[in-house]
């Protein structure tokens, strides 16, 4: 049989450990009010290296929009579509991190946007006055609202990116967005009413990493040292 040395054997026996450890996830979020035209400041924390060896970053960032409403009214003597119209632009999206993923796309601003759209047919006016936007309720009328709209991107980050997140306390990531409500008519004279929705900003940060296991590895060399040991005395 061939024999193995000291040395060998202890690297053998790290290395197959090392490979055998589960990883473990470590995750924090984070949701902030997005105010039309505002800067909005996500915090996301920071690996800290002393937990162990990170294997993997992947992030999300999310806009939601909320309780936009629009209202539309129609009043000319010919009946017309109308459509509702809700959009999102951000103007800036930076960061103190890289958020560029192992695709080599980023996370930029051009994935919050939002264009939500919704056709409604209005009857001919039903004689109200002409001119101006009135809520009627009949058939020359119409009210939308959508819900919740959400827009955003996620992934998992470049390794060359990785040391970004290491260390402690928190990284930014700093959203500024403009909201819109509005109509569009087919024809002439209509009319519209709408809001500005609530903003939403979501962001999360998963980490997987391999914690150490010096208990393990200790007994693992131990035992190897100790059966090389007893074959040389032979």
């Amino acid at each position: 049989m061939k024999k193995v040395s000291l040395a060998l054997w202890c690297g053998l026996v790290i290395g197959l450990a090392a490979g055998s450890s589960p990883a473990d996830i470590l995750m924090d979020d984070d949701t902030q009010v997005a105010a039309n035209e505002l800067d909005t400041v996500l915090h996301l924390s920071k690996f800290d290296t002393s937990l162990g060896t990170l294997t993997g970053v992947w992030v999300q960032i999310e806009l939601r929009l909320k309780n936009a409403e629009i209202e539309m009214d129609n009043d000319a003597s010919q009946a017309q579509n109308g459509t509702g119209w809700v959009v999102n632009t951000a103007s800036s999206l930076t960061s103190g991190v890289s958020l560029v993923k192992t695709d080599y796309d980023s996370i930029d601003k051009g994935d919050l946007a939002i264009n939500q759209s919704q056709v409604f047919l209005l009857s001919a006016t039903s004689g109200d006055p002409t001119g101006q936007f009135d809520a009627t309720g009949a058939g020359d009328y119409a009210a939308w609202q959508p819900g919740v709209l959400t827009s955003g991107d996620s992934g998992n980050i470049l390794e060359s990116a990785w040391d970004d997140y290491k260390g402690t306390g928190v990284f930014t990531i700093t959203v500024n967005t403009t909201y819109l409500t509005s109509a569009t008519f087919a024809g002439s004279n209509g009319f519209f009413q709408g809001n500005t929705p609530d903003g939403e900003l979501y962001g999360k940060v998963i980490y997987t990493y391999v914690v150490p296991e010096p208990a393990t590895l200790s007994l693992l060399a131990l035992g190897g040292i100790a059966l090389l040991l007893r074959r040389r005395r032979r």
